[in-house]
């Protein structure tokens, strides 16, 4: 008989007499207990977000506030060409009934931008671009913090291809993003 062969069978063996003697020992007599028994321990175990370790030094966690919910609020305003007269001017005053009532409770952050379309040189559309994200501010002072954002893209970010009036329209425009952090 080759000798690798009975070291093979040898080794086997001495695994198949191991696993038997480690399962008579070991893993046959352990019972997992019923149902109930760690139903039972589970509900008295301590509650571990309320307990002080005193021996330690450490303190229970504060409870901290609810969460006040996070809140996003996007909208577009849409401009007469070379101009900062609001096409639909009833449209600050819509918006403003979607605003929440306790937004300066909140921790909010407020970007507003000023864009053009095509028409014009690009110093005169960002300097455009520009008016009519302040005039958007000054219109919506009343509910926006000291810190608002405010800044002009001309002609740079077009909503749409400045390929004909109807596209032009769509591009002269003030963009809000107003998003609350707390």
């Amino acid at each position: 008989m080759n000798i690798h062969l009975t070291y093979g069978i040898i080794a086997f063996l001495c695994w198949s007499t191991f696993s038997t003697w480690y399962y008579v020992n070991f893993i046959k007599d352990y019972e997992q207990p019923p149902p109930e028994q760690i139903e039972l321990a589970v509900n008295q175990a301590p509650d571990l977000n309320k307990t002080t370790i005193d021996s330690v030094g450490v303190e229970p966690a504060e409870e901290s506030e609810p969460e006040v919910p996070l809140i996003e609020l996007n909208e577009t305003f849409l401009f007469k060409k070379n101009s900062t007269e609001l096409r639909d001017p009833e449209q600050i005053a819509d918006f403003l009934r979607t605003v929440p009532e306790d937004l300066e409770n909140r921790d909010i952050n407020v970007t507003i931008v000023g864009h053009t379309c095509d028409l014009g040189t690009q110093s005169h559309n960002e300097e455009l671009g520009m008016e009519r994200a302040r005039f958007i501010k000054d219109r919506l002072n009343a509910i926006l913090p000291k810190e608002t954002e405010v800044k002009s893209m001309g002609e740079k970010d077009p909503k749409e291809p400045n390929k004909d009036e109807s596209s032009r329209q769509k591009n002269r425009r003030v963009n809000i993003q107003i998003i609350t952090r707390s």
